[in-house]
């Protein structure tokens, strides 16, 4: 059985919300090496930061406010209409920083270990 509590909810900063995600063993008996966060919307166009107008980019936000992350890749989904981010954990305790706009029903962060199976570690609303 995998570790608990890998994905926990920290609270706001402003309209960013804040997660601690900790290296552990996950559900499938691997360790937690990558986490792919999913949010609802195109968050890939020129304007998707329009109202968060401090930042250019979504990643930027982990860039300046997170740590323990490095972002490997980032996709859009339309027939979900959903942008996800793929990050590697760099450090046994991190923090994700994401934008929120308060209208986030299925915002949703998955683990991958060495296999890169997906393991739905959080869903929740933003």
């Amino acid at each position: 059985m995998g570790d608990v509590n890998m994905v926990n909810f920290k609270g706001w900063n402003d309209t960013f919300a804040l997660f601690d995600i900790k290296q552990g063993v996950m559900e499938n008996e691997q360790i937690l090496e990558k986490i792919i966060v999913c949010h609802q919307g195109n968050w890939t166009t020129e304007d998707a930061m329009n109202c968060h107008p401090k930042f250019e980019k979504y990643e930027d936000v982990q860039a300046a406010m997170g740590h323990g992350l490095h972002l490997i890749k980032k996709y859009f989904l339309p027939d979900k209409n959903r942008t996800c981010f793929e990050y590697r954990l760099i450090e046994k305790d991190c923090v994700l920083v994401v934008p929120a706009t308060g209208e986030e029903i299925d915002f949703e962060i998955y683990g991958l270990g060495f296999d890169n199976q997906k393991n739905l570690l959080l869903k929740r609303e933003l």
